[in-house]
Parts: C-alpha cells; sequence; structure tokens
C-alpha cells in the first residue's frame, strides 16, 4: 500500500545540533545525469541515490555507522544511541528510516516507546540516517554541490534537517543545509542555513567558543508550501556557500568575514524528521514524513 503523506494546516517546530559523515566514490546512472540542470558549470555528478532500495553502501540508520565502531557525537548527559540530545524529544528507531515507491521516507510517529539509551518513556519517534564513514566531501579542497528533491513535512512539533558534521566526529563545525522549525523560539516556522563553527581548537564546544553564520527563510511554509516537492540546492567552495530552491539561488555566505573559521575537512551527511521538546503539538499530524526522491553529489572538476 502506498503511503499517504498527510498535511497539517498548520506549521510548528524547534532548533537543534548535531553530528555525522558524507563521502564520495563512483555511483553514477544515467537518471542522474540528467539531474544536471542547476549543477553550476564545470561541475561533473560524482555520486547519487536515486533511493531505489535503502542502500547500505551509502547510509546507516540511526546514529552509529554499520560500517565501523564509529558513532554521531550525541549529548553525553542526555543524549545516546537513541536520542541526540534533549532537545528532541522523539527516540530514534529503525523502521522510521525506509525506502518506499522509490523514495527515502523518514517517518516521524506518535507512539509510547521505552527508551534503552537513553533510558527513559518517549511519546514520539523519528527516522534518521547517516553516511558516516561511508560517504564524505569537503568543499574548500574541491567545490561541491549537493541537490535533494525534497518535501518536508509541516506542523508545528516538527524538527526535519539535512545536514552534516566533520567525519572526524569534533563538534562544532556543523553546516545545516536545510533544518526546518515548524516552532522556532518567537512561535514562527523557520528554514535555516547556517554554518557554525568553532572559535578555539580547544574547548570548542563551550558557548563563548562557537561561532553561528545563519539565515533563516520566515515563514517558510506559507512562501513554499514545505510539503510540496521543492528541488533542494547547496554549493560549498572555498570561498563562499550557496543556498538555492528551485534553481534559484537564496542565500549566500562569503568566506571573508569568518576566513580564519573556514571550514576545511570532510564532511558526511544526516538526514532526519524529528520532533522538538520545546515545539507544541497541537494540530501537528502523525505520522508526517520527510521525503527523499533523490540525493545528488556534484564536484569541480
Amino acid at each position: 500500500m502506498s503511503l499517504q503523506y498527510k498535511r497539517s494546516q498548520l506549521v510548528g517546530c524547534l532548533g537543534g545540533v548535531a553530528y555525522v559523515l558524507l563521502g564520495c566514490s563512483p555511483g553514477v546512472t544515467a537518471s542522474a545525469q540528467s539531474l544536471a540542470e542547476h549543477a553550476p558549470a564545470g561541475y561533473v555528478l560524482s555520486w547519487q541515490d536515486p533511493f531505489d532500495t535503502f542502500d547500505p553502501g551509502n547510509w546507516s540508520r540511526g546514529l552509529e555507522s554499520d560500517a565501523s565502531d564509529a558513532t554521531v557525537i550525541w549529548n553525553p548527559k542526555t543524549g545516546g544511541p537513541g536520542l541526540l540530545n534533549d532537545g528532541y524529544c522523539s527516540y530514534i528507531i529503525d523502521d522510521d528510516a525506509y525506502v518506499e515507491d522509490g523514495k527515502l521516507v523518514l517517518r516521524g510517529q506518535k507512539r509510547q516507546v521505552q527508551g534503552t539509551a537513553p533510558e527513559g518513556v518517549f511519546e514520539y519517534t523519528a527516522g534518521w540516517v547517516n553516511s558516516l564513514n561511508k560517504r564524505f566531501v569537503n568543499g574548500t579542497q574541491r567545490g561541491v554541490y549537493i541537490e535533494i528533491r525534497a518535501k518536508f513535512p509541516s506542523g508545528r512539533k516538527v524538527w526535519p534537517a539535512i545536514w552534516m558534521v566533520s567525519e572526524t566526529r569534533h563538534w562544532p563545525p556543523e553546516i545545516d543545509i536545510w533544518e526546518y522549525f515548524g516552532t522556532y523560539w518567537n512561535g514562527n516556522d523557520k528554514m535555516y542555513m547556517r554554518y557554525i563553527y568553532p572559535k578555539s581548537d580547544t574547548q570548542r564546544w563551550k558557548k563563548e567558543n562557537i561561532g553561528d553564520a545563519s539565515t533563516p527563510i520566515n515563514g517558510f511554509d506559507e512562501t513554499y508550501d514545505c510539503e510540496a516537492w521543492h528541488v533542494y540546492g547547496y554549493t560549498w567552495t572555498d570561498q563562499h556557500m550557496a543556498w538555492s530552491i528551485d534553481g534559484v539561488e537564496v542565500h549566500r555566505l562569503h568566506r571573508e568575514p569568518i576566513d580564519a573559521y573556514w571550514p576545511d575537512e570532510d564532511f558526511c551527511l544526516i538526514l532526519n524528521n524529528a520532533a522538538a521538546t520545546k515545539a507544541p503539538d497541537l494540530d501537528t499530524v502523525w505520522p508526517n514524513y520527510l521525503v527523499i526522491d533523490y540525493l545528488a553529489v556534484w564536484e569541480a572538476q
């Protein structure tokens, strides 16, 4: 039976931070060659996942890598394999991340489960995948363009994201390619594009050592209809980062203002559909879905 992707009439979610990894190797098919409409000139397709099936060569479910003993860096006080940190209230369950009808589906559900790591009773579950130790990029060394055709969920409590963290498993840095807050701190919905960076090589996790170059699209759902299909693009070079929707650039971050903190290391991908602890539930529809038709990566020649 095909999924019915339901839509809430109201928008919602909350914010937070996290960690994981994306690599580069051949995996190009003829169908992906037709996706190059929005790729920068001089870039060639490096790899792509059309999600005809769940490819364990690209992804692991949850916060752990099944290719090694490495894990995403969760909060040691409040997190664990089932929860990144207590900003989230949805326990990560493998069966909430699956492929159906040629699409990756990350499902958010309202159901009670007993968590084991961390321990506790959770009222929501979430689908997460990561590319830790499998797929990774470094746009400073070689320009990269990442394109995802996706439909985001709506609702006040949803917190889906497409983002990247360092392959070396330290935080920050973090690049939030597309992070949707159904309810942000001021009560509005926002789609964030951001680069979070360390201003010190020691104790980089301390608040005073964290830099944040963030730009939101306010009222994203009203402007774009987040549950409609869109092509989300992200370019990272040694001089800038750029974000686009359906081929139209919506934000550009230049290196010059934060030159000393520009990222120059391998990053992997995390894709998740979660629920935010402090966001109200109210009219959020359950289950809800982050649905991804394809993900493709181009690199500069």
